[in-house]
């Protein structure tokens, strides 16, 4: 997938960095977190088939590496954004505390962005922002502006 991510986005002279990164590989997320990037977009990572029940369990290391990326010791404001469809709504929307705990604000913005809004339901895509709590973003606000377009 990461080679077509590369290409696609050389071919629309997008700045965008495509990189693979194993969740639970903190160093490698600081090295890549060295760049500042502005926004981390992942997309369909939360999702767990249930393949190997004796697997070890991929949210605590996803947490882990999305905190990673967006709580940098610089002062840039980073912006996550978080999408995955619900499939199993107890284990993955598990997920938002386990990034608040880490630092990570998080703001729903689909579906029904709005305080308060009750969280996606299975069979339904969730859409949130993620910021360093020390960040000087307003994301509620930006949560509700990106809802309405």
């Amino acid at each position: 997938v990461v080679p077509l991510m590369v290409q696609n986005a050389g071919a629309n002279k997008a700045l965008v960095e495509c990189a693979s990164l194993p969740w639970g590989d903190l160093a490698a997320a600081k090295a890549l977190a060295v760049a500042a990037p502005a926004v981390v977009v992942a997309c369909e990572v939360a999702y767990w088939g249930g393949w190997d029940l004796f697997a070890d369990d991929t949210r605590v290391p996803l947490a882990d590496t999305l905190a990673a990326l967006l709580i940098g010791e610089d002062t840039g404001v980073r912006i996550g954004l978080l999408v995955f469809t619900i499939r199993d709504e107890s284990r993955e929307l598990a997920l938002l505390p386990m990034l608040r705990e880490r630092g990570l604000e998080v703001v729903q913005v689909s579906p029904r962005s709005a305080l308060g809004a009750p969280l996606p339901v299975e069979g339904e895509v969730g859409t949130w922002l993620l910021q360093n709590i020390k960040g000087s973003a307003d994301l509620e606000k930006f949560a509700h502006e990106l809802a309405s377009l």
